[in-house]
């Protein structure tokens, strides 16, 4: 499964405590960025007729995420993935601690864009 979304800023993982997401004005904003992500998601899997992977199967992603400029490699990539990853939860799929692997690269130079790409992830015994 493919999904590309274009046209995306969003705000990268943020800590928070179960108090902290009510007061924190950066847990909040990444709460708002991650309810857009996830919109964009449902969206895109809505208009090309995609379902959510099926629940209890390991899964393999990789994400390229397409920025126009670096932000002086303020943000951590990890912290990126996080927020894709969560928002990615109950939409691209049940639950992402089936996630058994994970490949990501940023390139700088281009458009905002995230492009997932989603599979099962098959183990040799």
């Amino acid at each position: 499964m493919e999904i590309i979304i274009t046209d995306i800023i969003f705000k990268p993982y943020v800590r928070m405590t179960q108090r902290s997401k009510w007061v924190n004005p950066q847990a909040k904003e990444y709460l708002r960025s991650k309810g857009n992500l996830r919109d964009n998601m449902a969206a895109y899997m809505f208009n090309h007729k995609l379902e959510m992977m099926p629940a209890h199967v390991p899964l393999r992603i990789y994400l390229y995420l397409y920025v126009p400029s670096s932000p002086g490699h303020r943000c951590k990539l990890d912290d990126q993935v996080g927020a894709i990853l969560d928002a990615g939860n109950n939409i691209i799929y049940p639950d992402d601690r089936w996630i058994d692997k994970i490949q990501a690269e940023r390139m700088i130079g281009f458009d905002n864009q995230i492009v997932i790409c989603l599979n099962r992830l098959i183990k040799l015994q």
